[in-house]
This record gives structure tokens, C-alpha cells and sequence, in this order.
């Protein structure tokens, strides 16, 4: 048999792709789950939508990275509900958990710091991450992830 790629699923320590000569990991989301009911099925759902948008025959690296950081993602946001089919994450939902786990972990990364920092810097450090861990944003996300952050900046003010 000829199988492409194998998707590895290790629970909240991440997954692994194995595609061609290539074998790419990435770590899981740190939630505090609810339930585990559908966790599985959620990431081979976000992984086969991820591919029917991808051309499976031509994978780079990065993609595979985007692939499982969503899927890993989806996997995460299923487990903070109980059930499965009613809190099956929508692209949306995945993307915006995506851009808050990274946001958060910069302001923590900020605050070890001990620096403040304007929205431009924090926005473009969003935007540097996102592309490091392979979710390139389009423009439209750019302004989604600007318009998010500033009500996060002006929430934590309050």
C-alpha cells in the first residue's frame, strides 16, 4: 500500500506527521478539559478539511506544521465542553483559540520581561508567531488579530 502521509495523535503532548522522508511535531495546546469525548475525531476532521483545502501530494514542512497546529488546536478547544458533536469547533473558533493561546503567552513572556509594550509591537509578534508555528494570516486575519488584541489590551486595562 502506498500511505502518503500518517497522522500520530499523542493526547495533550501534541501529534506528529510522518510524510514522505519528512516527520514533523508539534506540541499541544495546555487546556484544562472538560471531557476527552470527541477529541480524536475532532483532529482527524480538522486534518482532513486542512487537506481537502492542501494538495496532498505536494506537502512542504510548513504545512504540515499548519496542519497540526490546527488540528491540535481543534483537538484542544472540543475538550473544554462536554459532548462532542455540539462543541465540534468551527475554523473560526480554531483560529481565534489559536491567536488568544498566542497573544496570552506573549504578554506572560512580556511580563517576565518586565516590559510593556504598544499594540503595534505585540501585534507583530502575534503575526512573527503565527507564521513560526506555520498559520500564515491572510490580511483579513491580520485585521481580525489587530481589532482582537486591542479589546484584549483595553479588557486587561479595565
Amino acid at each position: 500500500y502506498h500511505i502518503p502521509l500518517i497522522l500520530l495523535t499523542m493526547g495533550k503532548e501534541g501529534s506528529r506527521a510522518y510524510y514522505k522522508e519528512m516527520c514533523v511535531e508539534k506540541a499541544g495546546f495546555c487546556v484544562e478539559a472538560i471531557e476527552t469525548t470527541g477529541a480524536g475525531d475532532t483532529f482527524c476532521g480538522c486534518a482532513l478539511g486542512y487537506l481537502l483545502e492542501h494538495n496532498l501530494e505536494q506537502l512542504s514542512k510548513e504545512d504540515l506544521e499548519e496542519l497540526l497546529t490546527f488540528a491540535n488546536a481543534g483537538a484542544a478547544l472540543i475538550t473544554l465542553k462536554k459532548g462532542a458533536i455540539r462543541s465540534m469547533p468551527k475554523k473560526e473558533e480554531i483560529r481565534k483559540f489559536t491567536f488568544e493561546c498566542v497573544y496570552y503567552g506573549l504578554m506572560d513572556e512580556l511580563e517576565d520581561e518586565g516590559k510593556k509594550k504598544d499594540l503595534g509591537f505585540l501585534l507583530n509578534r502575534a503575526i512573527d508567531y503565527l507564521d513560526e508555528i506555520g498559520l500564515t494570516p491572510a490580511e483579513k486575519f491580520k485585521a481580525e488579530i489587530s481589532d482582537t488584541l486591542q479589546r484584549m489590551i483595553e479588557k486587561e486595562k479595565r
